[in-house]
């Protein structure tokens, strides 16, 4: 399920953004970052994993945070970037709250990178 998993997930969000972008639709971008949201608590698992076996010479935890945390950070933090840019450019309203949930999402993973960085 790896890869294709993958593929349906980046093209399942993309459209799913694709569609609250254009439709400006505050509730589906809503439940789109609450997604993203689930998603990295699992990512931040594996960075978690490598973290406590960090002292360890062969941690294999991190192969997990490699495999999974880092390449859904990327994806989700393009798509979040994405996400800003045309909240802002489309003027689209009310947006206090994505912006918020947004903007700590990309913190979140940034910090997830940064400890799970560290530990390798």
């Amino acid at each position: 399920m790896g890869i294709l998993g993958a593929i349906v997930f980046i093209i399942g969000s993309a459209l799913w953004l694709w569609f609250g972008l254009q439709e400006k639709s505050v509730w589906a971008l809503s439940c789109l970052n609450a997604l993203f949201w689930l998603g990295s608590l699992g990512a931040g698992y594996f960075t978690l994993l490598a973290w406590n076996d960090r002292a360890y010479s062969e941690n294999w935890a991190l192969l997990g945070f490699a495999l999974i945390a880092i390449p859904y950070a990327i994806v989700v933090a393009a798509m979040l970037v994405i996400e800003i840019g045309f909240i802002f450019k489309r003027d689209i309203r009310p947006r206090k709250g994505l912006l918020i949930s947004s903007s700590l999402l990309l913190v979140f993973l940034s910090l997830q990178m940064f400890l799970g960085v560290i530990a390798g």
